[in-house]
């Protein structure tokens, strides 16, 4: 057992040997905060391209929704494009024919 915390207590020996505290002198705290400002750009520019990102799909389902729920304007007196299928159909009497009813499948 005592072998085996000498082994520890060269490991962390070896540790501080290699990473000394550094010492906390005039420039640490400002240039601490130097560090942590330049990681916090970073991530406030991803933050910023995903609000952007967003807002632009918003903005696209807003024009989508827009032109699939606008109603047609009236294109003069075309009947095909104001009036329904059902309305089309029943306006045209050749369609309506028995025996030129397989022709027009």
């Amino acid at each position: 057992m005592q072998d085996d915390r000498d082994q520890l207590n060269a490991v962390f020996a070896a540790y501080r040997e290699a990473l000394p505290d550094p010492e906390p002198g005039a420039g640490f705290t400002p240039g601490l905060w130097a560090k942590i400002d330049a990681r916090r750009r970073e991530t406030n520019r991803l933050a910023i391209l995903a609000r952007r990102m967003g807002l632009a799909a918003a903005a696209l389902t807003l024009t989508t929704i827009g032109l699939v729920y606008t109603p047609v304007v009236s294109f003069g007196s075309n009947p095909a494009l104001t009036s329904t299928y059902v309305d089309v159909l029943s306006e045209s009497p050749d369609m309506l024919d028995g025996d030129s009813a397989g022709e027009a499948l």
